[in-house]
């Protein structure tokens, strides 16, 4: 038995993201934790590089390599997703 400290989150969202239908999916095909953090950030909108690369520990990287290796990322979760979640379940949502 253990439990999870929920670190730097609020409790709003984790409940939303535990009752989702989608991020209950998200969170299956995309198991890795600071994946699923990069998804949150798309998934709220969020578009600047920095916050991805702090996500990721990549902020102390030089700018180029750090946007080449974020949109790397993003890129990769979007397939990721469209491989495993038709569009029309995300707009359901």
């Amino acid at each position: 038995y253990s439990v999870e400290l929920i670190d730097d989150m609020d409790i709003e969202e984790v409940v939303a993201n535990n009752l989702s239908t989608v991020w209950n999916r998200l969170s299956t095909i995309i198991p890795d934790r600071t994946d699923q953090e990069i998804v949150k950030l798309m998934m709220d909108g969020i578009r600047e590089t920095d916050v991805y690369a702090k996500v990721m520990g990549i902020q102390n990287l030089p700018d180029d390599e750090r946007s080449r290796i974020v949109k790397q990322n993003k890129d990769r979760l979007k397939k990721v997703i469209q491989r495993h979640i038709r569009t029309e379940e995300l707009k359901n949502e």
